[in-house]
């Protein structure tokens, strides 16, 4: 359920005080129908000019894509640097827009088991994560 009291934009939609600082881009066409832990990863190194191969996806993604944190954790840290991981546990959980409303680093972040890069306050996911609840951030350098 989304919070009540929001602001409404000009196209109708209700929206947080704040949540008009963030913004949400469509990943590359190419990462369509490919799982989100894949999305999150080569999104972040396409940006760094950079591309993720077919042979360095991980052998242990679940039948619908899933990766558990540890293996995600493995998988980030095998292809960006990390500077620090940070986990959140219920009740500390901040919604996605809120976390990065006034953010200005790069990050690969977790919210309730999907994976997303986030550049600044620009988050790039297919789906509207906004309101979701944010798990696990990796700050990268």
């Amino acid at each position: 359920m989304k919070p009540a009291g929001r602001n409404l934009d000009n196209q109708g939609e209700k929206k947080m005080p704040g949540q008009e600082m963030i913004v949400r881009e469509n990943p590359n066409s190419f990462y369509r129908e490919t799982p989100c832990s894949v999305v999150a990863v080569g999104t972040a190194l396409n940006m760094q000019g950079r591309n993720l191969k077919i042979s360095d996806i991980p052998d242990n993604l679940k039948n619908d894509g899933y990766l558990t944190l540890r293996d995600m954790n493995r998988f980030v840290r095998s292809h960006l640097d990390v500077r620090k991981r940070e986990d959140f546990k219920r009740g500390e959980r901040k919604k996605l827009w809120v976390m990065i409303s006034d953010n200005k680093e790069k990050a690969i972040i977790c919210v309730l088991g999907h994976y997303i890069y986030v550049e600044g306050n620009t988050y790039y996911s297919f789906f509207d994560n906004a309101y979701d609840d944010v798990v696990t951030v990796w700050w990268l350098k």
